[in-house]
């Protein structure tokens, strides 16, 4: 019986292992598409007439789960970019 239990918990531990290695790599893979979320913006023309909802939707879809943005959190995103309203680029 302590054999199997033995055995049992060694598979349930290396599952675990697994678990997490997967959930590394879904993490890195979505913090390079943030990345370049934040890269494309400050290269995008279109980026000062595109309004927050189809921000939020483009890092939706990138990112496979719901983000919703404020108006300010907007801004942030477009001056972390590199543009900057007040000048234009």
């Amino acid at each position: 019986m302590k054999a199997e239990e033995d055995h049992l918990l060694a598979a349930v531990e290396t599952l675990f292992e697994q678990v997490e290695d997967r959930l590394e790599v879904q993490l890195r893979e979505r913090q390079e598409t943030v990345d370049t979320f934040f890269e494309g913006l400050g290269l995008d023309d279109e980026t000062e007439s595109r309004q927050a909802r189809e921000l939020a939707d483009e890092l939706s879809g990138l990112l496979h789960f719901p983000v919703r943005l404020s108006p300010e959190q907007v801004r942030a995103l477009k001056i972390r970019s590199g543009f900057h309203p007040a000048c234009g680029a």
